[in-house]
């Protein structure tokens, strides 16, 4: 599948919306230490994963695209 244009601004709010919802859940707080993310989304200082991030600001779940060049692209 490929992944649904979306705006900058949207990204922006996901990854607030990480930030907010996700970032000190168990899930995700060792997210960085895991080799399954080799790429993140630099943003004021922060990293996010680039698939989670996609998948909030598009609503495309993240295990209905891949990851790799087409995330990253």
């Amino acid at each position: 599948m490929t992944i649904p244009d979306s705006t900058p601004d949207a990204v922006i709010e996901a990854m607030r919306r990480f930030d907010k919802d996700f970032r000190d859940t168990a899930e995700w707080q060792k997210w960085k230490e895991d080799a399954n993310y080799k790429y993140a989304i630099e943003y004021e200082e922060r990293l996010y994963p680039v698939k989670k991030i996609l998948s909030l600001a598009t609503g495309v779940p993240v295990n209905e695209f891949s990851g790799g060049a087409v995330a990253n692209d």
